[in-house]
């Protein structure tokens, strides 16, 4: 039985690629604590059909923290689950859910923290062994690679646990990410290869590839992601806004953004195997508004979201990778034209600037004729000054005249000065010196240029040393865990309680043994001294042990004599 389309603010979207249907999550906002899975038609996008089929109650479900929702790694397989994700400091969970809507007991990582689905890049995935493999930001950074940036495998297998580790070996640069996205190509198992994208406030992005392992785990030495070969995106003048929305379809990511000059949304996409540019998406026809809670994923190959106006009626629209068009309801006009693509009102643009051209162009033509006749006089004048005056003896080993304002004289020719480049600048932004002497030394003043340096596309960023290439020796105590698993794997149990507090500890496969060997050989060197100082006081007093263990009656009264000799392991 079909129903209303329900309103979340903070609600994600997961596909039902077998069925041409979507699941829609979100928390009620009525009832604090309940989380709610709805099924939802989009066979027909203009009338979509929503229908509930499962809630959860539980103190850690919050309406208004955000959520991201991911299918089954294999969408060809039967009665897979989806798992959702639920983002914030304090708030950090994830669950599964199965296509019956039964939602699993709330897992989370004791010691890590989602800070947004915005920073959030699905970058591999193992159809084999139900993994997906994501580059995330943290609420904090890690105490091992002092970088807020991590690498998740989340495992869709409700009897396993996810994995996290924070050692990806390059780390981005910038210290105020504005949003990512990944795009991956799919793996049975062993390795998957993929690249993160992440764009900063500034108006520049950087790519990475990433690799990733299914095999990786807290006590081997496998690494869980890889990040490399870093560079550069051509943003081809693109400015991200700050509710920018990205969604992965394999090999490409796209970017969902609210136009320049409108309400209407815009879309951008970039795949990164075949090239670092960031385009805009030619769109056809109408656009739907963009809405800051806009949600989105993908089914085949359209991008499907959904939007819940504050106060209004929530709605579906479907964008069509193929033939360029949205489709759904609430289209309200046109986004940003393309460029290089005049069409509609852009054709009177592009006429009414050939008519500006042409305007431009006969007065470019006069002053040039203008000129032309000026120079034939100037140059007569000049002809005629030279013949009245031949050269003699004189004035002919006279030095020449000054070069004219702006010249400079060198070896008998004159050379433009400052104002003038005929090179092309170095890379990096910076300035040469006025220079004139080739071997670019100036022995009076003692100046060295700057050596030409190669251009390179991209500034390599900040790596940090100890994971640049070689892991550096760790003193043997303690021993850092690189890795750990959420809650469900260290514990069996399915309650998970809500207080942070209370929460369990990372999973540790690495035993604690060396800490108690080192306790328990202290104590002994410890027994040894005690021993080795009774014994003297045996021999200098002869008195026995047992005589040796005095008690004093009174500790307000003279200090210890010498026949006193602690007891190992006595306290007094």
């Amino acid at each position: 039985m079909s129903s209303t389309i329900p309103s979340y603010q903070q609600a994600c979207l997961a596909p039902d690629a077998l069925n041409s249907a979507v699941y829609l999550v979100g928390g009620a906002a009525s009832v604090p604590g309940q989380l709610e899975v709805n099924y939802v038609s989009v066979a027909n996008i203009n009338s979509p059909t929503s229908r509930p089929i499962g809630t959860q109650l539980n103190s850690k479900w919050g309406s208004g923290a955000a959520k991201a929702c991911f299918a089954y790694p294999s969408l060809g397989q039967a009665n897979s689950v989806i798992k959702v994700i639920q983002f914030g400091r304090g708030a950090s969970y994830m669950s599964y859910i199965s296509p019956t809507g039964t939602i699993a007991e709330p897992t989370f990582f004791a010691t890590l923290e989602f800070q947004s689905p915005k920073l959030f890049s699905w970058i591999g995935s193992f159809t084999g062994t139900n993994f997906n493999m994501f580059h995330l930001y943290t609420v904090t950074a890690s105490n091992v690679t002092f970088s807020r940036w991590s690498g998740l495998r989340m495992n869709f297998a409700p009897e396993g646990g996810s994995y996290s580790e924070g050692v990806t070996n390059l780390y981005p640069a910038s210290p105020d990410p504005l949003l990512s996205v990944g795009t991956y190509t799919a793996a049975t198992s062993g390795t998957s290869f993929g690249y993160s994208i992440i764009f900063d406030k500034l108006g520049s992005g950087q790519i990475f590839t990433a690799t990733s392992s299914d095999q990786a785990a807290a006590n081997n030495s496998i690494t869980l992601l890889s990040l490399s070969n870093p560079g550069t995106v051509n943003m081809n003048g693109i400015k991200l806004s700050a509710n920018a929305v990205s969604v992965t379809m394999e090999g490409t990511g796209y970017i969902l953004d609210k136009a320049k000059d409108s309400e209407a949304t815009v879309l951008y996409s970039i795949t990164p195997g075949v090239s670092a540019s960031l385009q805009a998406v030619g769109i056809k026809g109408s656009a739907p508004a963009f809405l800051p809670s806009l949600s989105a994923t993908v089914l085949k190959k359209q991008i499907v979201i959904y939007s819940a106006p504050v106060g209004g009626t929530p709605y579906f629209n479907s964008f069509d990778t193929a033939s360029l068009t949205w489709g759904g309801s609430n289209l309200i006009s046109k986004p940003d034209p393309v460029p290089n693509d005049p069409s509609g009102d852009d054709k009177a643009i592009v006429e009414k600037s050939s008519n500006i051209g042409a305007i431009v162009g006969g007065v470019v033509g006069a002053l040039v004729v203008i000129a032309l006749g000026v120079f034939l006089f100037v140059r007569r004048r000049r002809a005629q000054k030279t013949h009245t005056l031949p050269a003699t003896h004189t004035n002919a080993h006279e030095p020449p005249p000054p070069p004219a304002a702006g010249m400079t004289q060198i070896n008998h020719g004159a050379v433009p000065v400052q104002g003038q480049v005929f090179q092309a600048q170095p890379a990096y932004g910076y300035q040469t010196p006025l220079v004139l002497d080739p071997n670019a030394y100036n022995q009076s003043i003692g100046i060295h240029s700057k050596p030409e340096e190669p251009i390179y596309s991209y500034q390599p960023p900040k790596i940090f040393e100890p994971y640049q290439q070689q892991p550096v020796a760790q003193p043997p105590l303690p021993s850092p865990v690189r890795g750990s698993y959420d809650a469900s794997a260290a514990y069996p149990s399915p309650t998970v309680y809500a207080s942070s507090s209370a929460s369990p500890g990372p999973f540790h496969t690495e035993p604690e043994q060396p800490q108690q060997q080192l306790q328990q050989q202290q104590q002994f060197q410890q027994q040894q001294q005690f021993q080795q100082q009774q014994q003297q006081q045996q021999q200098q007093h002869q008195y026995s042990p047992e005589q040796g263990y005095v008690r004093p009656a009174s500790t307000a009264g003279s200090p210890l004599g010498p026949q006193f000799i602690p007891r190992p392991g006595q306290t007094y």
